[in-house]
């Protein structure tokens, strides 16, 4: 065999072998997403003076034993209370399309259909939430903040509880002081302690 010959045909070769690499790797749509497991990011605690929230580092007081409880049954309580208010699921449907189905507890199930950019790794829509694709495009994230908080409510009634929500913002002194906002004339906080839980979407 010509040497030419020879080499035509690895140079052949080599090309179909990428061609086949790129198909491999080719994102495929429609993706639909359905909620797996979950994980949990401590962010720290704050203290609240005057409504206005500052961190605070080392021992959280009455806090302490929430936040083990968060730990200790995030997958098997603290996921399930999250979904049942929060439940979705995902559909890429194209390049720039989302179908997100909402499992609302009081207005049952409502689908929509958005368009959607890239930033980085983050999802970009109309709502008002964080939303993470991973690069692989095997899973999307949703971020909520999870927090437990001791404070009065009225004049004589202290309390120690937790809730969640929905994360607008990954900075976590601004999600505090939303909280604190948001709950001015309803609860006179002294700490909050937050912890971030990754709610995360498998591709089916």
């Amino acid at each position: 065999m010509k040497i030419s010959n020879l080499c035509t045909i690895i140079i052949l070769a080599f090309l179909c072998s990428s061609c086949g690499d790129d198909d491999r790797n080719e994102v495929v749509y429609p993706r639909k997403y359905l909620y797996s497991n979950s994980t949990i990011i401590n962010q720290g605690a704050y203290s609240v003076t005057n409504n206005v929230a500052e961190r605070i580092e080392g021992n959280v007081g009455d806090l302490a034993e929430t936040k083990k409880y968060f730990n200790d049954s995030l997958n098997s309580t603290i996921a399930p209370q999250i979904l049942q208010k929060h439940l979705m699921d995902f559909e890429l449907l194209s390049p720039n399309k989302i179908r997100i189905t909402d499992y609302n507890p009081s207005l049952g199930i409502i689908v929509n259909e958005e368009t959607y950019t890239l930033n980085g790794n983050q999802i970009i829509t109309d709502r008002d939430q964080i939303l993470t694709l991973s690069s692989d495009f095997s899973e999307i994230i949703v971020l909520v903040k999870l927090y437990s908080y001791s404070g009065m409510i009225g004049p004589n009634s202290y309390i120690v509880s937790h809730d969640f929500d929905l994360c607008t913002t990954t900075d976590p002194l601004i999600n505090i002081q939303n909280i604190v906002n948001d709950n001015i004339g309803i609860v006179a906080f002294d700490t909050i302690s937050l912890d971030y839980v990754n709610m995360i979407y498998s591709r089916q």
